[in-house]
Formats: structure tokens, C-alpha cells, sequence
């Protein structure tokens, strides 16, 4: 683990600037997508690829095979809504009284509206908590929310739980980052790149496939590289609004038992 000393800490302005700096960068990024996709459409010759079904299909499977197989782990993931425990549910100190009551008075405090997203238990046995949400929520309402792993709940205090549950809510609200978003989008064009460049080669098989592959798996890592350098950033808003649900002393008294536990 990197430490970080507080010399290394921005001031929140700074961060907040650069998040709104960020998030307005990624919505000019999505609009050159969709123009480049509606170009690549009409540039595109359709009747060659109706020629090449299985070349075709494979390469227009190549950017959402980047991302699919985690968003099924997270479908198929052994999780049951907080408001389904059942009445006899315990996790260390916790009860589902309880449990609901630590996520009503955290979102109140952040003043947030809980009905905007779901919380899940998960039986997940390492100490985590994260949020979820892929920018398909409209497609797959099922898959946003905040997780919480059933194990964080043995170690946590009611009051250091807020600090974990604020921290999550931050990732998908106050600090919701929006290069996360615009799939529909970055699918499309992904998809219609790696195709244009398969058609370009001549050639739908193994060398044109590569071709492909690289301009699709290129996009993608350049589509990343925004998310990467706002990671850091991003954390620590979230930490400052963990703080501010559960007190500093709260906050930082959970991490220490985490810390103990890991």
C-alpha cells in the first residue's frame, strides 16, 4: 500500500475543479463518439459485411467482451436487497433494524434520496464495500447499487459504517465521475471502428482480425486513461464525505480495524 502524507492531499477546491474540469471533458469525448460513429455508419460498406457474418460478429464482440464477463459476476453475484434480510438476520453488531437504520440516517445526513439506489448484502467473506454502475442502469437497473460485502459488517461500528456507506454514495452522486458513463455510446463506436479497420485490411481473417482487435482494445485503453488519473481524486472526495457522515474519528477508527483485520 502507498502511503500518502497530507502534503500529497489537494485542497477539496482543487479536487472539485478538477472533477468538473473531467466530467466536462467526457461529455465533449461522448459527442465526438456518437459523430464519429454516425460518419463510420456511411463509410462503413455493409454489403461486405453482410459477405463476412462470422468475422463480423466477432469483431463487433470485441469491445463489449472487455466488460460484459464483469458486469455478469455482478448479476449472478449471491445478494439479497437490505430491505429482504430476513427479520432474524445478525452480522456482529448489526441487526436489519439496524443495518437500515445506519444507510437511512447516512443518506439523510448527506441528504441524499435512498430510494435513488438500492443497497445489497452480499456473502462476500473479504472486508469491502463498493459502488456499481456501469452506465447501462436503464438496461440493467438490477446492477447499480451499493454493495456491501456481509464480512465488512463484523468488523464495522454502526457509526464507522456510515463512513463506508458515504464513501460509496460518493462514488455515485456528488462525485460521480462521467467518463463511468456513455456505454451505448463507446459500444458503438468501438464496435464500428473494429469493424472499418477488419474491412479496410481485405482480409476477415487472422491478420485483419488482429488489425481489429487493436484499434478496438487501442480505443478502449485510450477511453481509460481519463478514468485512471481521476481515480485518486475521486477517492478522496469520497473519504471527506465518508468523514462527513460518520464524524473523522468514526471514519478513521473503521479503517483502523480494517487495517487490523486485512
Amino acid at each position: 500500500m502507498t502511503s500518502v502524507s497530507w502534503d500529497d492531499v489537494p485542497e477539496q477546491a482543487q479536487l472539485l475543479e478538477r472533477l468538473e474540469k473531467s466530467n466536462s471533458l467526457a461529455k465533449k469525448w461522448q459527442f465526438i463518439l456518437l459523430v464519429a460513429s454516425v460518419g463510420l455508419v456511411f463509410v462503413i460498406d455493409w454489403a461486405w459485411v453482410e459477405a463476412q457474418p462470422i468475422y463480423t460478429a466477432v469483431v463487433m464482440l470485441l469491445v463489449p467482451s472487455q466488460f460484459l464477463p464483469g458486469v455478469v459476476m455482478t448479476l449472478m453475484k449471491k445478494k439479497k436487497r437490505v430491505e429482504e434480510l430476513s427479520e432474524g438476520f445478525r452480522a456482529g453488531a448489526f441487526n436489519k433494524p439496524l443495518l437500515l437504520s445506519v444507510i437511512r440516517e447516512t443518506a439523510q445526513t448527506l441528504g441524499i434520496d435512498q430510494r435513488k439506489i438500492p443497497f445489497y448484502l452480499t456473502r462476500d467473506k473479504d472486508l469491502n464495500a463498493y459502488a456499481v454502475s456501469v452506465g447501462l442502469s436503464s438496461l440493467l437497473p438490477s446492477i447499480k447499487g451499493v454493495y456491501i460485502n456481509r464480512q465488512t459488517l463484523h468488523v464495522s461500528t454502526p457509526q464507522g459504517l456510515k463512513a463506508t456507506i458515504g464513501h460509496e454514495l460518493g462514488h455515485l452522486f456528488p462525485y460521480e465521475l462521467h467518463w463511468n458513463g456513455g456505454w451505448l455510446i463507446k459500444l458503438a463506436f468501438g464496435g464500428l471502428l473494429a469493424l472499418f479497420v477488419l474491412q479496410m485490411t481485405g482480409d476477415p481473417s487472422a491478420w485483419g482480425l488482429i488489425a481489429a482487435t487493436g484499434a478496438a482494445w487501442g480505443f478502449l485503453y485510450l477511453d481509460s486513461i481519463p478514468r485512471t488519473r481521476m481515480s485518486q481524486p475521486i477517492e478522496f472526495l469520497c473519504d471527506g464525505l465518508g468523514a462527513r457522515a460518520s464524524g473523522v474519528e468514526a471514519a478513521i477508527s473503521d479503517m483502523l480495524n480494517f487495517g487490523n483485520e486485512c
